[in-house]
């Protein structure tokens, strides 16, 4: 095959088959050449630091440059065309807090995007400068409409009514359930289904959602204008930091156009949000609504918004403790099912105990939650 700098491609193969175990696709070495004269050298795997579903590698080029390949887990939601879209949509309006995206292989599920330097931070490691900073972040993303020249983002996987959404969680709650009586089920995922009061956190939170709420608002679509884009796990861990001081939101693969309230909400609510203090959750929220142009009334939902996505949040641990989704988990690379499975069910404890006021064991939005904090 032909050569670039000296180095065979077949050598390249055989190098990354070493590294790798053989999980970066076979034709992507000649593919960077090609499309972006761009001579591989190494590829390392990285590590997001939590539980993912894809595999991710750091490429090094023979000039000098790094990229980022991400071989994405097939299961037929789109996750490649979410995210790449997703970011070539985001770039294409002169945006730069995404990654560049490269090419892309729909055959062999994979794309290539530029290699994002910088670091993540927990919430303890976030100023309250920073959360305003990450509000702004997500301000950002909502100045794009749906339709927009260049936008191929299809609508979030969310229904686009809160009864919708209400009646969405309790199917997933059965479908858990289902899953946690099958023969196949894993031991912790039975004793969490017979110990844990899943179904009585979810309806109480349904009626915290609820309160006050009309049957026509609860039937009421999402209007056209009040649609804005929702990364889908837009949360701390998922927030470059770059050098230069600009911030860099990343992993869009469950990307689409949905209820402009629901991404602040998904924050504030998310795994990796545990632990913000009342006044970090204030600045994120308040230079977020400051900078954000979506219409008062849409944010109106924010509240019942909150509950019902805290809700999904625990039936999301719960239903990564079943056997397919386990599965996902073990394609991304090393996988302890053990400590998994574990964490899944304090994760779960945690949620429930705090849906019926036993919140001291995990501070995470309990001003929020209480309803203490409004958009103004």
């Amino acid at each position: 095959m032909a050569e670039r700098g000296g180095c065979p491609l077949e050598k390249v193969r055989a190098m990354l088959g070493t590294i790798t175990g053989r999980a970066l696709p076979e034709g992507l070495p000649a593919r960077l050449r090609d499309a972006l004269g761009f001579a591989l050298v190494d590829a390392v795997p990285i590590d997001p630091g939590v539980i993912h579903n894809n595999r991710l590698f750091r490429l090094r080029g023979e000039d000098g440059r790094d990229l980022v390949a991400k071989v994405y887990y097939r299961d037929g939601i789109g996750r490649l065309e979410r995210e790449f879209g997703s970011f070539r949509f985001l770039r294409g309006r002169s945006t730069e807090c995404v990654p560049r995206p490269y090419l892309t292989d729909e055959a062999e599920q994979y794309a290539v995007y530029s290699f994002e330097p910088g670091r993540t931070k927990t919430p303890a490691m976030l100023s309250v400068a920073e959360l305003a900073a990450i509000g702004r972040l997500a301000a950002e993303l909502h100045r794009f409409r749906r339709g927009e020249p260049g936008d191929h983002v299809p609508r979030a996987f969310a229904e686009d009514t809160l009864a919708g959404r209400i009646a969405y969680l309790r199917r997933r709650l059965a479908a858990c359930l289902a899953a946690g009586a099958a023969p196949e089920a894993y031991p912790e995922l039975r004793a969490v289904v017979a110990e844990v009061d899943v179904a009585g956190a979810l309806e109480r939170l349904i009626a915290a959602a609820t309160a006050g709420v009309g049957g026509a608002q609860l039937a009421e679509r999402v209007p056209e204008e009040h649609l804005r884009l929702n990364p889908g796990d837009f949360a701390p861990h998922n927030i470059i930091a770059r050098p230069d001081g600009t911030l860099c939101a990343i992993d869009f693969e469950y990307a689409g156009w949905d209820d402009a309230a629901a991404l602040p909400a998904s924050f504030l609510t998310a795994e990796q949000s545990a632990g913000l203090t009342k006044e970090q959750r204030d600045a994120f929220l308040g230079s977020y609504r400051a900078a954000c142009g979506v219409p008062d009334d849409a944010l109106a939902r924010f509240e019942p918004l909150l509950r019902l996505i805290e809700a999904g949040q625990i039936l999301t641990s719960l239903s990564l403790m079943t056997p397919a989704h386990v599965a996902r988990k073990r394609f991304a690379g090393h996988f302890d099912l053990a400590v998994h499975l574990t964490q899944r069910r304090r994760m779960i404890e945690e949620g429930v105990r705090r849906t019926f006021g036993e919140r001291q064991s995990h501070p995470r939005c309990d001003a929020i939650l209480d309803g203490e904090v409004k958009f103004p």
